[in-house]
């Protein structure tokens, strides 16, 4: 599957910035069309930190396309997006919003990851969706990013992701081949 990415505009939804609804809806609606258009198979919606701004994605996604829609949102270890909603709050919403599919991406890694789908798996009845970084970058020499979690930690998280619901799993920042070789290693195994 072709799964196209929407991800957040950067900019803070009234009341907390100057983001209308009104043109949110029209800034998405244009992509979700061009995705669509494109030949994607689905819309994943990710590294989202506001419901009003995931809700307004998928309300165009569903309403301008017949494409199954995903969500998911980026958690730090305390469970929390970077504007303070908690997975069981956001896996509700998604899944009244009419989401096929929610989960976690990108955040802190796979401890954050875990957290969330912890708090998801009580609140929806939706699949849900693992998808870590492959830990927190650090910046070495010459100013270039390693990740701090190997292929084999990642995988070794797998079981765990699928112990607390997930049935989409994956990854996100500084995930490589490797990463996914040894994830699917895990899975098939």
């Amino acid at each position: 599957w072709v799964a196209a990415s929407v991800g957040p505009t950067g900019q803070l939804m009234e009341p907390y910035g100057e983001l209308s609804v009104t043109l949110a809806e029209e800034v998405y609606a244009e992509q979700v069309v061009a995705l669509a258009d494109a030949g994607a198979d689905l819309i994943f919606i990710e590294t989202q930190h506001d419901i009003e701004e995931a809700t307004c994605i998928i309300r165009m996604a569903k309403k301008h396309t017949s494409l199954p829609v995903f969500c998911t949102f980026a958690f730090d270890q305390r469970g929390r997006t970077m504007m303070g909603l908690r997975p069981a709050d956001a896996a509700a919403r998604v899944e009244a919003a009419g989401a096929d599919a929610v989960g976690a991406n990108c955040g802190a890694g796979p401890d954050a990851v875990s957290v969330a789908l912890q708090g998801m798996r009580t609140a929806t009845i939706l699949p849900l969706i693992a998808q870590a970084n492959a830990g927190i970058p650090q910046v070495g020499e010459g100013a270039r990013a390693t990740w701090d979690v190997t292929p084999q930690q990642m995988a070794a998280r797998v079981r765990e992701f699928l112990a607390l619901g997930a049935r989409v799993v994956g990854g996100c920042c500084g995930t490589g081949p490797e990463h996914i070789q040894a994830i699917v290693a895990t899975l098939h195994a």
